[in-house]
């Protein structure tokens, strides 16, 4: 399939923002499109879009990702917190529905509501740091449960140990997320980042092997 351009995902972020989603959203300046555009980008490459594969994403977000990889030909389900604003505009539905993603409304400390080896590719960005610590490792059985022999996850989180923070650190400001964390709907701010070792113990328990 064709790579998904930084302009085509930065085209879907203005297009979703133009919504009325029922709860306020990040300012949509210039740095937020390049910043997370490009990051939009890197999931996308490492997702490698295929014409047919049937994918989950756990944690619809504002949907970009799962968007450009309908737009690419790949059949898409995605999962959000049933509290969230978004999952009952009638705006945002409809354009999920015209592009193909189907959206179901789910709380992922409960589980999965899905079968066994369902999924050829599971996505799950930015999402765990947004959970709990202590449910890390049934959410990455759970993943593991519903792909396929031979599936992909693509994964991504927030480095602990980014440069940022490493600046931030040496002139005085606090790495880890606040201690009352911000609440939106019944999900949380980021709770928890890692490094990728704390994270790795689990993922290979689970049957993955990192690229």
């Amino acid at each position: 399939m064709g790579r998904v351009t930084l302009r085509r995902i930065q085209e879907l972020m203005v297009q979703v923002s133009g919504l009325d989603l029922g709860e306020p959203l990040p300012s949509l300046d210039g740095l937020f499109l390049r910043v997370w555009g490009d990051h939009y980008r890197r999931v996308l490459e490492l997702a490698r879009p295929h014409r047919g594969c049937l994918t989950l994403e756990v944690g619809l977000g504002y949907g970009i990702i799962a968007l450009a990889l309908a737009e690419e030909g790949e059949r898409v389900i995605s999962t959000e917190h049933p509290s969230r604003a978004y999952l009952f505009s009638e705006e945002y539905r409809e354009l999920l529905h015209a592009k193909g993603v189907t959206l179901v409304a789910n709380n992922l400390l409960e589980g999965l509501p899905f079968g066994a080896g369902a999924f050829q590719k599971v996505l799950y960005c930015d999402v765990i740091e947004h959970l709990p610590q202590e449910t890390v490792r049934a959410q990455v059985a759970e993943i593991s449960r519903v792909l396929s022999p031979g599936g992909v996850l693509v994964l991504s989180t927030p480095n602990l140990a980014r440069l940022w923070n490493r600046w931030g650190f040496l002139r005085g400001r606090p790495v880890n997320p606040p201690l009352e964390v911000r609440q939106v709907g019944e999900t949380f701010d980021h709770i928890r980042e890692y490094l990728w070792d704390e994270l790795s113990p689990f993922f290979h328990d689970a049957g993955f092997e990192a690229e």
